[in-house]
């Protein structure tokens, strides 16, 4: 009978200690998640500053086009800013007289010699 009362007082005992060590933790908790907040607020605030700080620099240096154009000398007014792999890069002033895949629009007849049969 001893033994029995001794293991309920210890079990009340550890819920005891368990339910403060439970408080202490939601506490520590709560207060991690205010830090937190905390800090997303002040990254938050750290990136509108830069990018104010951005278009103020690049107002105050007025360029034509883009403020910045990357390291691509290529890049003009509806062009892309990715290289075209198929382009052909020409000599300037000389023509291209030949042509790549024949002549332009021909009727289907014309497309192929007529075949007797």
């Amino acid at each position: 009978m001893d033994m029995n009362r001794a293991a309920v007082e210890y079990e009340k005992k550890m819920h005891a200690n368990n339910l403060e060590q439970h408080q202490a933790m939601e506490k520590n908790m709560i207060s991690m998640a205010h830090e937190i907040e905390k800090l997303r607020a002040e990254l938050a605030n750290a990136e509108k500053r830069a990018r104010a700080a951005a278009a103020a620099s690049a107002a105050a240096t007025p360029t034509p086009g883009y403020a910045a154009d990357y390291g691509n000398t290529e890049m003009v007014y509806g062009g892309s800013s990715y290289p075209d792999p198929y382009a052909m890069h020409q000599a300037p002033g000389v023509a291209d007289t030949s042509l790549q895949y024949g002549p332009g629009v021909v009727p289907y007849d014309m497309q192929q010699p007529p075949v007797h049969r």
